[in-house]
């Protein structure tokens, strides 16, 4: 639970009986449909983060070879680096394009990190 607009994910029935327990699932208010969606800001624009594989083939987030990486990466050689930073461990799986593109925006946007001083 965190004091944020998402206060709290309700997924189980466990859950949900507790805050009836408490009296709290009367104040407890669905997020807005429109809210589902999430965006990154590419060239002065908002672009919307796609959310299934045919939305992700067309999105213009990535290129085509950025999003070929991608599907490749179950095949990128596996190294244990205790001290490897997200960052580096992004470019070497996936590229320098999803790093600065995705996994940057969304490691500042919800963890105000750097994902080149976070350890994976």
């Amino acid at each position: 639970c965190e004091l944020g607009p998402n206060t709290l994910l309700v997924n189980s029935c466990r859950v949900r009986r507790y805050l009836k327990e408490l009296g709290l699932w009367e104040r407890a208010v669905d997020a807005a449909p429109e809210a589902r969606k999430r965006y990154v800001l590419q060239d002065w624009k908002l672009v919307a983060l796609p959310h299934s594989p045919l939305e992700f083939l067309r999105s213009p987030i990535l290129t085509w070879e950025a999003k070929r990486r991608i599907f490749s990466e179950p095949f990128a050689p596996k190294r244990v680096d205790p001290d490897e930073t997200l960052g580096d461990f992004i470019r070497r799986r996936l590229g320098d394009e999803v790093l600065r593109e995705m996994i940057g925006p969304f490691v500042s946007g919800i963890f105000a990190g750097d994902p080149d001083r976070l350890i994976v």
